[in-house]
């Protein structure tokens, strides 16, 4: 079987973690013992990194509520100092064995050092933001654990190997492992979605090599003769994938990862903000902001009401997670390899299922006014005349625009009081998979997959959409009435008092076609290769597509849907990686070694789903330079946006040393 090159998928999404390496080399440990009939290595490598940002935060053009903690934690400057140490064990006996893996860090910046998320949001506040103080309370211990510090277990499984005397060879795993099913270098979807990952280590400078996330499960592979074998697994641990935390460097989300338990709204789509009561005052309005607040039972801070509990986790069953790979050599292609896969598995990647109170909606209703069994503040009843009075003022119709307040009060108190989210993660998704690599003039790799899931998880709303609905229809929630609860699905309805889920279940196809060239010493280099992989993703049976969220996409915040296509879902989307390696031995002195890389990522036309590989336009530049020298290394890489390369971005160096 042809030696497979396979690098981290892109966020998901997923992220880069590291270059590809044609050849590496380092000492071990070597022991023996019971007279050499056990035999075993241990490799530990400890590595000095720091990532540094050369940007910096900059203000945005209006609050990106739910998404910006990550953003707002850091000024330019280091972004991660990190301590790591990795070890391997691998011990043999006859044919039976042992393999060990294990990881531990420490990141000085995130464990001690200051978070700019208030002087950030107060100089967005003096530029006319909205003030976000008092809604995201620093870095949680679940997410310090996770990337800051810690020990991690990352393989741990035994193994053995047999030969039988019609000449075929059987090989099983039991432990903690990964699967390694498939042909895609550079993207995630297909066979690698069997794999959970852990995306907050990977973010870890010096983690090249820490994406996967090992799993309990059995591996057999049992090979027939030269041309045919047959491998298997059955799981019996389901783990999800472990997301950068709330507040990191990178992580792009506020809610639905380790660190978030509230999701917040501002006040000022309410007309509850502070430059609004103001102006109300002269309407004839005397209550005060808290006073109004207060009486409708609504938990806020600063500019901002919390508006949702998020988190809950509903976890998959560990059961249930099972596969089969056929692969096939012709003795006439002796070079190339055929492969069929099946897979039921569960999804690691998080999805949502969302509930809304009738209770809390109809005691919403009855303090402003909209249900009876209820009093009205006086503070609201202040509140509601100066909306009246002030939008008759202004020639519009006073009494439309008070019925509309109360509804959104009404609204807000069941958001605050009675709305939860839970992060889910979806069951028994079917697989379907072919590829083939093979080796061609001689050193040219090309491989190719193809995958169909009859019944694929994907989001459906973006969440602040699922609120939007959701205020909508509280006279219906508050009567115990079903309401319409999507901006994407046209007529989709929703119960109250009930969980619903916020993902559909579609076909979908993704394919990848990759090639390797090394060109050997050329240029002055002693190996120069250049790896390629084009891939797209396809998704059928859904109506409207444009109005689906999908990678990249913000709330529909109420516009048309010809003003939110772009960056909506779309049928088909496809893109491609390009990189260029070279490499140079005994530069200056003998043993020492370079290898640099430049790989170029384009997402060209359409946008996946949520969690798919694709956002139309994407542009992104990786480079890297690594220096080798007996046990040490050092390395450097940038990362960024195409048109800002070396200007802004990521700058991460490394330093290691492996035994």
């Amino acid at each position: 079987m042809l030696n497979r090159l396979q690098l981290a998928p892109a966020t998901a999404g997923f992220m880069l973690t590291g270059t590809l390496l044609l050849s590496a080399s380092a000492q071990a440990f070597e022991f023996e013992a019971m007279d050499g009939e056990v035999q075993g290595t241990l490799n530990t490598t400890i590595t000095l990194g720091a990532k540094y940002d050369l940007e910096g935060y900059e203000t945005p053009e209006s609050n990106e509520q739910l998404e910006n903690d990550g953003d707002r934690s850091f000024k330019r400057g280091f972004v991660s100092k990190a301590l790591k140490v990795t070890s391997e064990l691998d011990v043999k006996k006859d044919n039976y064995g042992f393999f060990g893996r294990a990881t531990a860090y420490y990141d000085h910046v995130l464990m001690n050092g200051t978070n700019h998320w208030q002087e950030n949001n107060d100089a967005d506040v003096a530029k006319g933001l909205y003030d976000e103080s008092g809604t995201f309370p620093g870095w949680s211990d679940e997410v310090k654990d996770n990337q800051g510090r810690g020990v991690k277990l990352q393989s741990a499984y035994v193994f053995a190997d047999w030969q039988f005397d019609g000449g075929q060879k059987l090989s099983l795993k039991l432990g903690d492992q990964t699967h390694n099913w498939g042909e895609t270098i550079f993207y995630g979807g297909g066979m690698m979605d069997l794999n959970a990952y852990d995306m907050a280590l990977a973010t870890v400078p010096g983690s090249d090599g820490d994406l996967n996330l090992a799993q309990g499960m059995v591996m057999a592979d049992l090979q027939f003769n030269d041309q045919m074998t047959l491998s298997s697994f059955v799981q019996y641990d389901w783990d999800r994938s472990i997301m950068p935390g709330r507040g990191t460097y990178g992580s792009g989300e506020d809610i639905f990862v380790p660190g978030s338990d509230f999701a917040h709204y501002d006040l000022a789509t309410f007309n509850l903000d502070p430059a609004t009561l103001t102006a109300l005052q002269a309407a004839g309005l005397t209550s005060t902001q808290d006073q109004i607040l207060t009486a409708m039972g609504l938990d806020y801070t600063a500019d901002y009401v919390t508006v949702a509990d998020v988190s809950g986790v509903d976890s998959a069953k560990n059961s249930g997670q099972w596969g089969l790979r056929f692969t096939f050599t012709p003795e006439s292609m002796p070079e190339t390899e055929f492969a069929l896969y099946y897979a039921n598995y569960h999804s690691s990647l998080p999805f949502i299922d969302a509930y809304v109170s009738s209770a809390d909606a109809l005691a919403g209703m009855q303090s402003v006014g909209l249900a009876l069994g209820g009093s009205v503040d006086a503070a609201v009843t202040d509140y509601l005349d100066a909306v009246e009075a002030a939008t008759t003022a202004g020639g519009g119709n006073g009494t439309v625009a008070r019925q509309m307040s109360q509804v959104g009060l009404a609204g807000l108190h069941m958001l605050s009081n009675g709305t939860f989210a839970k992060v889910v993660y979806p069951e028994d998704i079917k697989v379907w998979g072919a590829s083939f690599n093979t080796k061609v003039w001689g050193y040219t790799q090309i491989a190719g997959e193809l995958t169909y899931r009859e019944n694929a998880p994907i989001w459906v709303d973006h969440p602040e959409d699922l609120l939007t609905k959701a205020i909508e229809g509280t006279t219906n929630i508050g009567q115990g009435q079903d309401y319409n609860s999507s901006q994407a699905v046209e007529g989709k309805t929703a119960s109250p008092d009930e969980w619903f889920a916020n993902y559909e279940r579609t076909p979908m196809w993704d394919a990848s076609l990759s090639v390797i060239q090394p060109f050997g010493a050329v240029l002055g280099t002693d190996l120069m290769y250049v790896v390629g992989e084009a891939a797209f993703q396809q998704i059928s049976g859904l109506d409207n597509y444009e109005r689906y969220v999908a990678k990249g996409s913000s709330d529909w915040a109420g516009e048309d849907v010809s003003e939110n296509a772009d960056e909506r879902l779309d049928r088909f989307s496809w893109g491609y990686n390009m990189m260029v390696g070279a490499n140079w031995n005994d530069v200056a002195m003998p043993g020492l070694n370079l290898e640099s890389t430049f790989r170029f990522t384009h997402d060209v036309d359409g946008n996946s789903h949520m969690t798919g590989r694709f956002e139309e336009g994407e542009k992104k530049i990786n480079m890297g330079l690594t220096a080798k020298y007996d046990d040490m290394m050092a390395k450097v890489t940038w990362g960024g946006d195409a048109d800002t390369v070396l200007r802004k971005g990521t700058i991460t160096g490394t330093v290691g040393y492996t035994f």
